[in-house]
């Protein structure tokens, strides 16, 4: 059997499900490009296409020709940017979008506007990608930003990255 879009599928093939979605969304996108659903739309496709296809070319092609989103969608957007270039192997794009992100004043311990959780992912994000360039120091002052607030949905991941960083770290000579 194939899809809409010539991939073979079986029957049965959840792959099927996600297919008709990209179709759909991509129907939206083609026909409300000025509308409330372009952005949802967007990145609801390149979602798809990252974590079930694997498909960052088709991703970072969709998320380059529609990269301007709304005030709304700009954290989303981000994280899923971020995510994007994680999953291509790219960490210095990835640590340089999430640093980009993250306040100046977050660094000094200031109260700010900015979400939380949204703090933590990219802290998270800054800290993996500075884990995979080999900077494991870098990499657990961010953790530790995150593991001292056990209200941030980050805070488990973060502890796992510690673990790994401490666990694998050669004793000083």
């Amino acid at each position: 059997n194939l899809d809409e879009d010539g991939r073979p599928c079986a029957a049965d093939d959840p792959l099927k499900d996600l297919n008709a979605a990209l179709v759909a969304y991509g129907t939206v996108i083609s026909n409300y490009p000025n509308s409330q659903y372009l952005s949802p739309a967007v990145l609801n496709s390149i979602e798809i296409r990252l974590d079930y296809f694997h498909d960052t070319k088709g991703a970072e092609r969709l998320f380059e020709e529609h990269a301007s989103f709304p005030a709304e969608f700009a954290e989303r957007a981000a994280l899923t940017r971020i995510k994007m270039y994680m999953m291509e192997g790219r960490f210095g794009d990835a640590l340089t979008a999430s640093l980009r992100e993250i306040p100046a004043d977050a660094a000094e311990g200031k109260t700010l506007a900015v979400d939380n959780n949204y703090l933590s992912r990219l802290r998270y994000d800054a800290a993996r990608a500075l884990y995979y360039l080999g900077n494991f120091d870098s990499a657990s002052y961010y953790l530790n930003q995150i593991t001292g607030d056990p209200m941030s949905d980050a805070a488990n991941e973060a502890i796992r990255l510690s673990n790994l960083i401490v666990n694998n770290n050669p004793m000083p000579e």
